[in-house]
């Protein structure tokens, strides 16, 4: 893969932005970001894959923002 960067998020300062951070503290986590994957080109956000919410029967779904799903759509 080339002319890929994988960007750290410490603070949540770009989950907070984009209306992805969540407070988990009643669990003892405090301020979490939602799974969530973004192709971004030129600073510009192209897509979006956002996991889906938690339920009874997916406690932590995993899925849409898998590598083989985020690489399906780079191969167009």
């Amino acid at each position: 893969i080339q002319n890929v960067k994988v960007i750290p998020d410490g603070n949540g300062e770009f989950a907070d932005a984009l209306g992805m951070l969540k407070d988990m503290s009643i669990i003892g986590f405090g301020n979490r970001s939602h799974r969530f994957a973004a192709i971004i080109n030129d600073n510009v956000v192209e897509e979006m894959f956002i996991e889906p919410p938690s339920t009874a029967e997916n406690e932590d779904p995993y899925g849409e923002t898998s590598p083989e799903n985020v690489m399906a759509y780079l191969a167009g």
